[in-house]
């Protein structure tokens, strides 16, 4: 959590949403929350707040 913590600034609020996000996700797969449901929370609110989202900040989530 350390890396992704310093990897984006986010307001409380914003890691409260990206948190509910990550956990949807994760019912919808394993049911257990792990980093790529975190950085699928965190990627939905940066575009939430009309922020240009690029691939490199997020290659956990394209290898897939």
């Amino acid at each position: 959590l350390d890396s992704l913590a310093s990897r984006f600034e986010l307001t409380g609020g914003s890691i409260r949403n990206a948190s509910v996000t990550a956990a949807f996700a994760a019912a919808n797969d394993s049911g257990r929350i792990e980093m790529v449901h975190l950085l699928m929370g965190v990627e939905r609110e940066l575009r939430k707040q009309g922020r240009l989202i690029k691939r490199d900040e997020f290659p956990e989530l394209y290898r897939r």
